[in-house]
């Protein structure tokens, strides 16, 4: 048997902060899967547009500059590091992150 419809709580939940943390954490996991789709949308779908540059001097003298490469604004990266510092022993480990580039 279905459950009651209580009038009461439906007014009442929106101003419970478990309202608000259910709700912002949907929100965060939709826009964290929007993200990884326009990720895959940029790497594997989308072809880059190719922009040429046209430069005409006194004389008619053109110059032509094309440029096919492809504009990337997040880079991921992991390197590895050997380091050492005051003490004899070496140590080593790898750094990962994401470089912006403009």
């Amino acid at each position: 048997m279905a459950e009651e419809i209580d009038l009461r709580k439906l007014v009442i939940s929106p101003f419970t902060g478990l309202y608000w943390i259910k709700t912002l954490m949907y929100i965060f996991g939709f826009t964290v899967i929007l993200f990884i789709g326009y990720a895959v949308y940029k790497a594997y779908i989308k072809k880059p547009e190719p922009s040429q540059a046209v430069h005409a001097d006194a004389g008619s003298n053109v110059t032509l500059i094309q440029n096919n490469q492809r504009k990337r604004m997040f880079i991921p990266f992991i390197e590895g590091y050997v380091e050492q510092q005051k003490s004899d022993t070496l140590q080593t480990g790898l750094r990962a992150g994401c470089r912006v580039e403009f």
